[in-house]
């Protein structure tokens, strides 16, 4: 179910951008720069993309971003992610 905030925060530099009041799909949605990979980091997110060097799920490219978008977020517990240029880095 999704939770009404009265709170919006956005705190961002060159590196990164830490944001809370915002849904996730609206982030994606209204993202002034592309995202092309995101390492979710906690959150019950099961999809095809288990990176096995982090032990982590992933999703990759623009369609899979917006498939991820299209989750109910609140319903996988306590979701964090992480934007990456790609594995090496």
């Amino acid at each position: 179910m999704r939770q009404i905030r009265d709170v919006f925060y956005i705190n961002a530099n060159e590196n990164f951008c830490i944001y809370y009041g915002m849904e996730f799909k609206e982030f994606i949605k209204y993202c002034p720069i592309s995202i092309e990979n995101i390492l979710v980091t906690d959150g019950d997110y099961i999809a095809n993309n288990f990176n096995y060097n982090w032990f982590l799920e992933t999703a990759n490219g623009e369609n899979e971003i917006l498939e991820l978008s299209k989750e109910d977020i609140y319903g996988l517990g306590n979701f964090h992610w992480i934007d990456y240029n790609n594995e090496e880095s």
